[in-house]
């Protein structure tokens, strides 16, 4: 029985999401970067 392993991001790379996402990008777009 395998888990999923969940990816582990930063802080500062979460932040810097939230901030992408807040000046006007598109969730389906950042989903596709990231």
């Amino acid at each position: 029985m395998s888990r999923k392993v969940r990816r582990h991001f930063t802080d500062d790379f979460k932040q810097q999401i939230v901030d992408l996402y807040n000046v006007g990008r598109k969730r389906s777009s950042l989903i596709k970067v990231y």
